[in-house]
């Protein structure tokens, strides 16, 4: 016996068992273009900016110590006075 032919009702059959699996395709593909891509563009593009943010606060620390210190030393008398007479000693020339 040959192949019988198949029914409108076994194709459409046919065509419902692989519907679930053809909508689930459909929600990964659109995850995927949707999603997933301005997700990762997302992802590197906070990568970067987080760069930037490590090298502005790496920054913001120095310039902290570097007040720090000038607070310190402001705050110190020892130091004042010897800036003080530093500012009122004439200038020497440089030895010839």
């Amino acid at each position: 016996m040959g192949k019988a032919s198949h029914s409108p009702v076994v194709q459409a059959a046919e065509i419902a068992r692989w519907v679930p699996a053809l909508a689930a395709l459909a929600i990964f593909a659109q995850i995927c273009l949707m999603g997933l891509r301005p997700a990762l563009a997302e992802s590197r593009r906070l990568d970067a900016a987080e760069a930037r943010m490590h090298a502005r606060h790496g920054a913001a620390l120095e310039h902290q110590e570097s007040l720090s210190y000038t607070l310190r030393a402001q705050q110190d008398p020892i130091y004042l006075e010897r800036e003080r007479k530093h500012l009122r000693a004439p200038q020497r020339s440089a030895p010839r």
